[in-house]
């Protein structure tokens, strides 16, 4: 029962800080342009914390994990409110960057993760140098020792653990020719080929400089957030034509659950992959989503006017339909998840 309750933190865990980061996207905005803000809440239903701030804005922290909000003044579409701190009378512009700011916020927390992650993880960091053996590892029953240099792999000579791990992966045949430098002397053994078989082996850092470091660091990231990103919208193409394939909060908790189990590098990167989702799926143009909102303020600006707010109650009845048929599905299919 006790690992039952902790694995449900972890999940809570999860959610707090990818819902809490999207909705401070929003406020800092808002803020930012003198928008009254009434609330900031973490979390549907009950509240379980409660705090007002020194500009009257109350900070709530609520008993269901489901998501959040932030309350400004004039939010409504309906709203006539011209004061100087309503959303209602802010430019397109303003407005555009207020509802933008929630995914903005979330991609921005999942580079920092993945920039974290390169910077402290990344294989070309490491040399070819062993700095640390266990006795009871393959590699050491198959002869390597602590302070062996890898020089090459395959016939392929080698700098850093990146290339040896490449070198590993990408021969062919079931095992690989390593060459070692020890003592001064040249020595070859032949392992399996796998990248498990440097599980738990250390290898010292190499002499890259920190501005190097830093580079490859913020480049890497990048590269990875905007792949990522496109297979997640391929994915999300997807969900269009399998219902099947909706997932809502016991897979999510379920995920969260695996990623804590498999330590903190994998929570973390859990993380950074929940959090840009969230951005993409709240950037869809559908009305009552960030992307809908966006949506409408560009025909807005095309059209050099406002909608209609019969027309724009129309659209987020439509749109709130929308995110309901949704939601049950990925109950439904949690449900039917969970029963199989």
């Amino acid at each position: 029962m006790q690992a039952a309750y902790t694995n449900f933190y972890w999940f809570i865990f999860v959610v707090v800080v990818v819902v809490f980061c999207h909705e401070i996207g929003h406020f800092i905005f808002a803020r930012l342009f003198g928008v009254k803000v009434y609330r900031f809440s973490v979390g549907m239903g009950p509240i379980l914390f409660r705090y007002k701030d020194s500009k009257d804005t109350l900070w709530t922290l609520s008993l269901l994990p489901i998501g959040g909000f932030i309350k400004m003044k004039g939010e409504s579409i309906l709203s006539d409110d011209t004061s100087k701190d309503s959303l209602a009378s802010q430019s397109l512009v303003k407005k555009s960057l207020i509802v933008a700011g929630g995914p903005l916020a979330n991609v921005v927390l999942s580079l920092l993760i993945f920039f974290c992650m390169f910077f402290m993880f990344d294989p070309r960091f490491k040399s070819s140098t062993i700095e640390y053996l266990p006795q009871e590892s393959y590699i050491y029953k198959a002869g390597l020792r602590t302070g062996d240099i890898i020089a090459s792999v395959d016939g392929q000579d080698v700098d850093n653990l990146s290339d040896i791990m490449r070198g590993t992966l990408f021969s062919e045949g079931d095992h690989v020719l390593f060459d070692i430098i020890r003592d001064g002397g040249l020595l070859r053994f032949q392992l399996a080929r796998s990248a498990a078989i440097f599980e738990n082996i250390k290898f010292l850092p190499n002499e890259l400089g920190l501005f190097k470091k830093l580079t490859y660091s913020i480049t890497s990231s990048a590269i990875y957030c905007y792949s990522a990103s496109a297979q997640m919208i391929s994915g999300i193409a997807e969900l269009f034509k399998s219902r099947d394939d909706i997932g809502g909060p016991l897979r999510i908790a379920n995920y969260s659950i695996q990623a804590a189990t498999a330590g903190a590098r994998s929570l973390a990167f859990f993380i950074a992959i929940f959090s840009l989702n969230l951005a993409l799926l709240n950037l869809l143009p559908i009305p009552v989503l960030d992307g809908g909102q966006l949506a409408i303020y560009a025909i807005e600006g095309i059209k050099g006017s406002a909608l209609s707010k019969k027309f724009k109650n129309a659209l987020f009845g439509i749109g709130g339909m929308i995110v309901i048929c949704v939601m049950f599905f990925a109950i439904f299919n949690d449900i039917k998840w969970l029963m199989s």
